[in-house]
């Protein structure tokens, strides 16, 4: 699957059991492709090594993942006014993670 931009990859949170299973052997290919000291290109989002590594994604994450949401989160919080805070309404961007 790939960003809103068709230039980063990224896993789906809803996969079916064939694609767990290609995913698995996606895995295997990267794995061996390391073990062996081959370079190759995969296009992940820098957010995916965050979350690899057990750190906190931020905004400017989010902005070179999908730069259309990102704008829209940036908006919200650059509001002045206080509507927002009379909607009474909670924002929240969760990227999935599994271990």
């Amino acid at each position: 699957m790939l960003n809103d931009s068709k230039t980063l990859a990224w896993f789906p949170s809803n996969a079916t059991e064939e694609s767990k299973r290609n995913f698995f052997l996606f895995g295997l290919l990267c794995g061996l492709a390391l073990y062996n000291q081959c370079i190759i290109h995969l296009p992940f989002p820098l957010v995916l090594f965050k979350k690899l590594l057990s750190l906190e994604p931020t905004l400017e994450d989010m902005m070179e993942f999908s730069p259309t949401v990102g704008r829209s989160l940036q908006t919200i919080l650059n509001y002045e006014d206080d509507v927002l805070d009379n909607l009474y309404m909670d924002f929240w961007y969760v990227f999935y993670y599994r271990r």
